[in-house]
């Protein structure tokens, strides 16, 4: 009887302790909000925020998706619903992880997924991973995120990914009002996921990067793996996955573009690459890039969204929810989204 005890307040002890590390990690964690610091958490917080099974479209990928589709641009125009649920450097794997965490609340009638992460296969580093991870909330699903062995963390990695007390238990000293305010809720995120860039740096390489070839560039065992598993997920739940390649003469060429295209048609999934249609978007690389061709700014973003969302409506059949009082907080992100792109 007295071991029976003893085991019992060692488990409720060890299970007060848990709740801690849950209760109090939310708080530790940094909140830098929207700020050129913070966009991160605010990308992957406000993806939360979304009321459930309010989302027609979700795009997935890393930062060439929230930095060229812009989906208040999208509801203006269309009246359709959608969120860029990315973050930095985000791998093929970190996506699929994403994507079960976005069926968990939303249903949507689209999932499009960036296709350049199925070239890069070395693992996201700790600084990325961290913007992802510790904004994401504990579950199942994140645990298997972070333990999986593509991601080779290690074991005080996966802890401070789960408990992100472990990693910045060092900021009691700098918690302030906004810490306890944020450390429970969700921030809403009026962009969407959208980071607005308005900063012009020019490519000025060949525009016949098309025709250029890297036969290093291959779709790896493991990308494929989890391509696949993408693919798969999609099909259990019944939405179509289309691939989408954002224009990007920097990190995009004929081998890359063969290699997709070869993958796509193999598994019966659409590829919308963007880079084919560069002159009919009216793309032009001396104003619309903000990175020398890697990334577009808001002026090239605006030209990748009309394009995108033309094609998503004539595809896919989105419907039109601008006359729908329960979509009132779509109005009042357009007019701050509005705001933010005139000052």
């Amino acid at each position: 009887m007295k071991k029976l005890v003893i085991v019992m307040r060692a488990l409720i002890f060890f299970m007060i302790g848990i709740l801690l590390f849950l209760f109090l990690s939310p708080l530790f964690v940094p909140k830098t909000g929207n700020s050129k610091k913070g966009f991160y958490r605010a990308i992957i917080q406000g993806f939360y925020d979304e009321p459930e099974n309010s989302l027609d479209a979700v795009f997935i990928g890393e930062s060439s998706i929230y930095k060229s589709i812009s989906p208040i641009e999208m509801w203006e125009e269309h009246g359709f619903t959608s969120y860029d649920f990315a973050s930095p450097g985000q791998k093929i794997w970190d996506s699929y992880y994403c994507m079960k965490e976005a069926l968990k609340y939303q249903k949507p009638k689209v999932i499009i997924l960036n296709a350049d992460q199925a070239f890069d296969a070395k693992p996201l580093s700790k600084f990325f991973k961290s913007h992802l991870y510790d904004n994401m909330p504990l579950s199942m699903n994140k645990i298997e995120a972070v333990m999986d062995p593509v991601q080779k963390n290690t074991t005080e990695e996966i802890a401070s990914y789960l408990f992100p007390i472990f990693k910045y238990h060092s900021r009691w000293s700098e918690l302030d009002e906004e810490d306890f305010k944020m450390a429970n809720e969700n921030y809403h995120y009026a962009k969407k996921g959208y980071v607005l860039i308005k900063k012009k740096k020019a490519y000025k390489g060949d525009n016949n990067y098309l025709q250029k070839e890297d036969k290093t560039n291959k779709i790896t065992p493991e990308s494929e793996k989890y391509l696949l598993k993408i693919k798969e997920l999609c099909q259990e739940n019944g939405i179509p996955l289309l691939l989408l390649e954002m224009p990007a003469p920097k990190v995009w060429n004929k081998t890359k573009q063969q290699e997709m295209t070869k993958w796509a048609v193999k598994n019966n999934v659409p590829f919308l690459d963007l880079n084919k249609v560069v002159s009919e978007m009216g793309i032009d690389w001396k104003t619309d890039t903000s990175d020398k061709g890697i990334h577009m700014n808001i002026y090239g973003a605006k030209k990748v969204t009309k394009y995108v969302g033309n094609y998503l409506k004539e595809n896919y059949s989105l419907p039109d929810h601008r006359n729908d009082p329960n979509y009132r907080q779509w109005k009042q992100d357009q007019e701050e989204y509005e705001k933010a792109c005139n000052i």
